[in-house]
Order: structure tokens, then sequence, then C-alpha cells
């Protein structure tokens, strides 16, 4: 029996991965260009009937500068009409690598962190919570925000921990033309 137990079995070969696009690791500069596509809305309580509205995105460098560039979102809502969201995004020198601004343009600015083709915000406003995640997938963009409320509302969990519900996505591909 002992010497069963020490007897190294044959070595099995690993699987082959699976196959899947290796994507360009892109610095932001290089999303420039005009995406369109739809945006999707969920709301807790309806999540089978989002709510869609045709969506363009515009990203090109400000007057050549690749660390200032225009992100335009232009919302086509045949419900409430055309909504245009004219922010940039800001790479100051003075912020680590991977750290950048969206300047909202009225005063406000978002940290905006950069990771893998994906930049990740985290910011509150009024009551709510909101995340957002921007993924570069080659030929498209795909835009995902979504929102907790700042209150825990699982009455059972114990302090320090805290869980908040996601209340809402809204979700966008859009592909380059």
């Amino acid at each position: 029996m002992f010497l069963a137990a020490c007897v190294q079995p044959a070595p099995v070969p690993p699987a082959p991965a699976p196959s899947k696009p290796v994507l360009k690791k892109l610095q932001p500069a290089e999303w420039a260009g005009t995406y369109e596509g739809e945006m999707r809305m969920f709301f807790v309580g309806k999540p089978d009937s989002p709510a869609t509205v045709p969506v363009v995105l515009e990203i090109a460098p400000i007057n050549g500068d690749t660390k200032r560039l225009t992100w335009r979102m232009t919302y086509k809502d045949p419900q409430r009409g055309t909504s245009v969201k004219d922010y940039a995004l800001v790479k100051p020198d003075s912020l680590s690598a991977g750290m950048y601004w969206v300047d909202e343009n009225n005063g406000l600015f978002i940290s905006s962190s950069y990771f893998d083709n994906v930049f990740y915000e985290s910011y509150s406003f009024g009551e709510q919570n909101f995340q957002v995640r921007i993924e570069h997938r080659g030929d498209h963009v795909v835009q995902e925000l979504t929102v907790q409320p700042q209150k825990p509302i699982n009455p059972k969990t114990e302090a320090p921990f805290s869980a908040f519900p996601t209340t809402m996505l809204q979700k966008a591909v859009l592909y380059k033309k």
C-alpha cells in the first residue's frame, strides 16, 4: 500500500486554453472616434422591460492634446428630446499612472481609474451612490452605470458591514463608426 501511494502518476498534459480574442492595451487617446448604439435602462421591479435611448459617444483629443480628451455623449431620447453631456477626460501630470479626472465642465470633477482598457468611477450625488465602468472592446465601447442608495437596506447586517442593493442599471453598447 505504501509503495502505491509513493508512485507518481503519469503527467497529464494541460488542456488547451480556450481561445479568446486578445485585445491590445490602449492608451485612452487611442479610443478616439465616434461610437453609436443604444443605452438600455433597467430598474428594480421592471428588469424585463428596459427603456432604450439611442446614444452617440465622441472621443477626440482637445486641440491635439492627448492628455485632454473630449468625451461627449449625445442621448437622443424620443420622449425627452436630445441631451448632450459634454465632458473632458483629463490626465494631469500630477496624478499617478492610470488616474484621470472627468471634467464635467460645470465645476465638478470625478476621479477615474484606468486598468486593462477599462475606466472605473465611483461617486455619490444626493442620496445615491453611482459606479461607472467603461470598457473598450476592440470595435466597441461598453458603458455601465449602476445606482445604489447611500443608506443600507439590509437590517440584519452587522456593523461594520453594510449592503447596498443596485436599484438601476444603464448599459450602453456603442460601435465605432
